[in-house]
């Protein structure tokens, strides 16, 4: 984490009929939530949020069945989907009492964000996704074939095992590479919905087509398309300056809410 502060602000949980989330707050200001990609945490964004925490009340929060999160019921086989993901996002802003909040996420982080701002457009004040996809058709095919085999290992190996920690690792594994699979279901008239600002961020070398990307930019009404040259799905991580200066740039243009 940069900066002097070595703690969060605040850190707590949040119950949901499905899930016990874990979130933490960083800084003060307007309220910009950031999502991690799939199979990662907050954990993944601290040096992000170290930055972005001087401007913003940075929220991390840990989505269902990553990190510290954990699902309540995980061994019933149900797969979750992003729209699910949304409503968790929406569900930690009401225990917040946040009425709106900016949404940054990556990769599936992306997704669920996206996919917030078109079920609830009067609680999302701007977004901001980075490598993220639409449909699952815009991802890249090699990897979508390879989370094709993941899913089916990882349910084959699960009838063999029924509890436990390698029972919940697999089954990790199937409910990750089932969202990647599954979701979203953003077709280009729930996208033309979206009514926040949205500026859309990947690389030419990305996990997702940068024609699907470029069909994102054209569906988005209020949309900007920053499509990093030579960029990889991983330059989020590699290359923070060049994100954080298109992310900053987003949010000063932004007009912030006197009560959020």
């Amino acid at each position: 984490m940069n900066g002097s502060r070595k703690q969060p602000t605040e850190s707590g949980w949040l119950e949901t009929p499905a899930a016990v989330l874990y979130y933490e707050i960083w800084g003060a200001g307007p309220p910009l939530v950031m999502l991690h990609g799939n199979g990662g945490s907050h954990r993944d964004l601290l040096a992000y949020a170290g930055d972005l925490a001087r401007r913003c009340r940075v929220i991390l929060m840990d989505s269902r069945g990553h990190g510290q999160s954990r699902l309540k019921q995980w061994a019933d086989g149900r797969e979750f989907t992003a729209a699910e993901m949304a409503e968790d996002l929406e569900g930690l802003l009401d225990h917040l009492k946040i009425r709106r909040a900016a949404v940054l996420g990556f990769s599936d982080g992306a997704n669920t964000a996206l996919e917030f701002a078109v079920r609830c457009p009067e609680r999302t004040r701007a977004v901001i996704s980075i490598s993220g996809n639409a449909e699952p058709s815009g991802l890249w095919t090699p990897l979508y074939l390879a989370m094709k085999a993941r899913y089916r290992a990882a349910g084959f190996l699960r009838r063999f095992f029924t509890s436990g920690r390698l029972a919940y690792r697999l089954e990790q594994r199937r409910l990750f590479a089932s969202l990647i699979l599954r979701s979203p279901a953003l077709t280009g008239e729930r996208l033309r919905t979206i009514r926040a600002p949205v500026l859309l961020i990947a690389g030419t070398w990305d996990l997702i087509k940068v024609s699907h990307t470029r069909w994102m930019a054209g569906e988005i009404p209020n949309s900007r398309l920053v499509l990093i040259r030579g960029g990889t799905h991983g330059g989020f991580f590699r290359n923070r300056s060049r994100y954080l200066s298109c992310i900053r740039a987003f949010l000063e243009s932004v007009r912030p809410e006197e009560n959020p």
